[in-house]
């Protein structure tokens, strides 16, 4: 009599082909989470910034003044708004809900204001120089600019 034979079923363990099969699936599933993260961050990272079409100051005085805005820790020159003319900005980068605004002629400061983004959509996005900067640099002694027409 030939002793008993033991049949067992076949052990769970994985094989070489399905081993690999996982391994690449873990590559692939690591890369194309790679891949999403590195999206997102070059979407967030090249964002355009915000920015306002048009700005435009209304300058009463007698002087050029030249303008420009700040969020507090940078600061855009936008230009010049010549004397008794309204002066127009295209694409003006927009530093959120409160712009600060600086004024200067002549190397002369003439102080700054603060506005809200709110406050300058309801004025059409116009803002009038105030009189308080004119008069730093009437108070200054700056005197007004040679008289020329408004460039459009």
């Amino acid at each position: 009599m030939s002793p008993p034979v033991d049949i067992r079923p076949p052990a769970n363990r994985p094989t070489r082909h399905s081993e690999r099969a996982t391994r690449v699936g873990v590559v692939v599933l690591v890369a194309l989470a790679s891949l999403v993260v590195l999206w997102v961050m070059v979407a967030i990272v090249f964002r355009d910034p915000s920015s306002v079409e048009r700005v435009r100051f209304d300058n009463p005085s007698g002087y050029d003044i030249n303008v420009e805005i700040a969020d507090g820790q940078s600061r855009l020159p936008l230009g010049v708004a010549g004397q008794h003319c309204t002066a127009e900005f295209h694409d003006v980068l927009d530093p959120g809900d409160t712009w600060i605004v600086r004024f200067a002629t002549q190397g002369r400061d003439g102080g700054e204001i603060s506005v809200s983004r709110a406050q300058l959509e309801r004025d059409a996005w116009t803002l009038r120089v105030p009189d308080e900067v004119i008069g730093h640099f009437t108070d200054a002694g700056t005197p007004p600019a040679p008289r020329h027409s408004c460039v459009q």
